[in-house]
This record gives structure tokens, C-alpha cells and sequence, in this order.
């Protein structure tokens, strides 16, 4: 449809005479271009932020399992967590899932309210020490 709508609006701009006339319309083209495909972008960028979060908070759970068991006393030999360090402290605010959802609210690709609330029980050092 995007397309359809662009050839049209091309054919029209290239029966209006000077370059300044075809300048504009170029301009105009690709300014409906843009509106026509923010909605599908904004769904993709909506479905990243998702994934994000849902990512986020089974670290979040994955965290608070290893700290909880780690204050029952629990071998982490038997228990054997997968470290998540390559997310960073999902506390902070440049940690590496953050950072991705806070671009997307600063670009108005998706609201506030998916920020999420992540806070930790402990730091990374302490929950992973000795693993």
C-alpha cells in the first residue's frame, strides 16, 4: 500500500515543472513514507521492549533465587547459577536492558509505564561471590 500510494504521489510531482516544485515533493514523499510505517515501527520497537523486560525481570528472579539460597547456606556446586553479568546490575540506570526500554520512552515509541521497577536485594558481587 505504502508503495502504491508513493507512486502515485511521485507521478503526480514529476508533471509539476522546476526543480524546487520536484525538490518538495521528494520531500513530501518520504515524509508520508515515514508516517505510514511509524505505527509498524512503533509495534516492533513495543515488541523489543517486551522481550526486554520479560528478559529483565527472569534475571531479576534468577538473581533473587541464587541470593536466597545463597542465605540458606545452599553449595553452589549443586546449585550451579548461570551468571548474567553481561546484563549488568539491572538496578542501575545504564545497565544494558535499561537503557534499551529508556530510549524507546525517550522516543515516544512506547509510554512510561514500561518502565520497569527493577531493584535488587543485593549487589552482583555479593549474590555471585564465590561461584
Amino acid at each position: 500500500m505504502v508503495q502504491g500510494l508513493c507512486d502515485i504521489h511521485y507521478a503526480l510531482c514529476q508533471s509539476t515543472p522546476g526543480r524546487s516544485a520536484a525538490s518538495r515533493c521528494d520531500a513530501q514523499r518520504l515524509q508520508l513514507v515515514a508516517a505510514q510505517r511509524a505505527a509498524e515501527y512503533q509495534k516492533i520497537v513495543e515488541s523489543i521492549v517486551d522481550a526486554a523486560r520479560k528478559l529483565g525481570d527472569a534475571a531479576l528472579a534468577a538473581h533473587e533465587f541464587v541470593d536466597a539460597a545463597r542465605i540458606d547456606g545452599v553449595d553452589r556446586g549443586h546449585l550451579r547459577p548461570v551468571l548474567l553479568g553481561e546484563l549488568g546490575d539491572l538496578a542501575e540506570q545504564y545497565s544494558p536492558l535499561r537503557s534499551i526500554i529508556e530510549r524507546a520512552i525517550e522516543m515516544g515509541h512506547v509510554g512510561a509505564g514500561k518502565r520497569p521497577d527493577w531493584r535488587l536485594a543485593a549487589s552482583l558481587d555479593i549474590v555471585y561471590s564465590g561461584v
